[in-house]
């Protein structure tokens, strides 16, 4: 595509120059003159110490680069609405349970903006009413199910205690961790 040759023509030089590999991704034109995403990448030919040509490949991207940009659509779809949520939110990491994010309403209810809780591990706002079996009953089902919800009684950041009717569930990466 026009808005690439340069880039591409600058990458080439720069290897015939340099000798280094180079590889660029940009956007060429299907036969039919819509636009594709590519990665091109090559090599310089050198004989005898001296560059002679420039090799490479062009690999198709282009449903790669899509679902790239339909993730990316998307992570911003839930951020929007993670932030604008009426409702008080946390994220946290099961490895550490430790807060990862927060949303706005979170520090109206709790009194703990970002800085202060993120980083933390989930029983900062332990109201120490419940005692060890709850919580080994709100893991396991963390654990066979990938849910709880029940209510829970909180602590806020001035030492007010409330009781707040909590969902957690779970969210797993590709691998199943």
């Amino acid at each position: 595509a026009p808005a690439y040759r340069d880039a591409l023509r600058a990458k080439m030089r720069e290897c015939i120059r340099t000798r280094a590999d180079w590889d660029i991704e940009m956007q060429v034109l299907h036969e039919d003159g819509h636009p594709l995403w590519a990665r091109a990448r090559g090599a310089a030919v050198v004989v005898n110490d001296r560059v002679v040509s420039v090799r490479g490949v062009l690999q198709d991207i282009d449903d790669a680069k899509r679902a790239e940009q339909r993730l990316r659509q998307s992570e911003e779809r839930f951020s929007r609405f993670f932030y604008l949520m009426p409702y008080p939110m946390g994220m946290s990491r099961y490895s550490d349970g430790t807060y990862l994010d927060i949303n706005p309403a979170f520090t109206r209810v709790t009194g703990y903006e970002a800085h202060e809780i993120l980083g933390q591990r989930l029983n900062r706002l332990s109201s120490g009413r419940h005692d060890r079996a709850f919580y080994q009953t709100l893991w396991a089902s963390l654990k066979e199910h990938g849910s709880w919800s029940g209510d829970i009684y909180n602590r806020r950041k001035n030492g007010q205690e409330y009781i707040e009717q909590l969902t957690i569930t779970t969210s797993y990466n590709e691998d199943g961790s």
